[in-house]
């Protein structure tokens, strides 16, 4: 039987039957069955990509060695569609809405010098990453045919990408701060003592470091006092981003979500392989034990 395979990019909006359909990560190899898809994403860039989205952006970004000392943490985590799952918001979730499973995940190699920040976003590692989509899983089915029309179930000039859920500890961050060169470099004086302990590949840059502990009141402004990490004004008027793990900490991955909007614009679908699209019946083998579901939902 030949396989489904359906693909983004130059043909988008077509479904081709290949010879060879499966991906290869991480010494594994996998291919789509009548039960399972796959889909190959690249999320978590590093510095100098943040989370961007201009209907909502967070000003966040991760050094990319706390990348690598932390993508192993998103392998074997759930994928879910759109952030829809009711332990993360009751109220607003009445269900989890979960599509699949992490199956690998890779991060380059570092460098012989080590994990550097520099200033091109197309050069910014991330994290690769294949997850199983369990075809008989609410949604899945949705998700492949509106993939293969080039779309989403949201819109014309909608497409899926991905969206990584993660968690760290703010005191391990910290913030960097853009500073202007006029004439010379214009530090505020409170920044002077930091800028001498920076970094010099974010110096490079005109990037200033300030430890999340060190912060003064005025940089902890920058900071809403609702829960959520992200910079919600600048600094004195400077580019200012919060950096999540700090130079070389971690971060943890719960999961990631398929949705037709995420907050790191540099983050993407490249591939979801499928081999054929009929769900499979199996109301009747389960039919003995629907009592005892029935009884454990009450």
């Amino acid at each position: 039987m030949k396989d489904l395979r359906i693909q983004k990019g130059q043909c988008r909006t077509r479904v081709q039957f290949c010879a060879v359909n499966a991906i290869e990560i991480a010494g594994q190899v996998f291919r789509p069955d009548a039960a399972t898809a796959y889909v190959e994403f690249f999320l978590s860039h590093s510095f100098p990509v943040s989370l961007d989205n201009p209907k909502g952006p967070y000003f966040t970004t991760i050094h990319p060695q706390t990348v690598a000392n932390s993508f192993h943490s998103l392998r074997g985590k759930m994928v879910n569609l759109a952030h829809l799952v009711r332990s993360y918001n009751p109220r607003q979730n009445p269900r989890d809405r979960i599509l699949g499973t992490v199956m690998a995940v890779e991060f380059p190699t570092a460098p012989e010098v080590g994990w550097r920040v520099q200033g091109d976003p197309v050069l910014a590692p991330g994290i690769r990453a294949v997850a199983a989509l369990h075809k008989n899983a609410e949604g899945v089915m949705e998700v492949l045919e509106t993939w293969a029309e080039g779309k989403t179930p949201y819109g014309e000039d909608t497409e899926w990408t991905v969206s990584m859920e993660n968690e760290s500890h703010v005191d391990q961050g910290g913030f960097l701060v853009r500073l202007k060169v006029e004439g010379g470099r214009q530090n505020p004086s409170e920044l002077e003592i930091y800028w001498a302990k920076t970094p010099e590949d974010f110096k490079t840059l005109g990037w200033c470091y300030v430890p999340y502990p060190d912060a003064s009141d005025r940089l902890l402004e920058c900071l809403p006092n609702d829960g959520v990490l992200r910079i919600a004004q600048k600094y004195l008027g400077l580019e200012t981003l919060f950096l999540n793990g700090g130079l070389n900490g971690e971060i943890f991955y719960y999961g990631v979500a398929l949705t037709p909007e995420g907050r790191e614009t540099a983050a993407r679908v490249s591939q979801i392989l499928a081999s054929h699209t009929e769900l499979v019946d199996l109301s009747a083998p389960f039919d003995a034990l629907k009592h005892f579901a029935e009884a454990f939902t009450k």
